[in-house]
């Protein structure tokens, strides 16, 4: 599986964070449990994209497009975080 496979079906990471992930689970068998990235992406924003989301069609294409963030897999995870009923997944 390549770098921009695993990018794409995840969402994250950038390509170089992932073969640095890679490399150290090699070397260490397991990957460092001390790393907490704060998310980019206020509780709001993801209230505004999931709500927009919710009430023109429940389209995910438009709603990036019109919001101009985040990617498709992240927004599916915000709508199964913040409105798990109204997924279409």
């Amino acid at each position: 599986m390549s770098y921009s496979t695993v990018i794409r079906k995840l969402g994250y990471p950038s390509r170089e964070s992932l073969r640095n992930w890679y490399y150290e689970y090699r070397k260490e068998g397991e990957l460092h449990r001390d790393f907490d990235k704060k998310t980019k992406y206020s509780k709001e924003e993801k209230q505004i994209a999931v709500d927009y989301y919710i009430e023109h069609g429940k389209c995910v294409s438009r709603t990036i497009k019109k919001l101009d963030y985040p990617s498709r897999p992240m927004l599916d995870k915000w709508i199964l975080e913040l409105k798990p009923m109204e997924t279409a997944l």
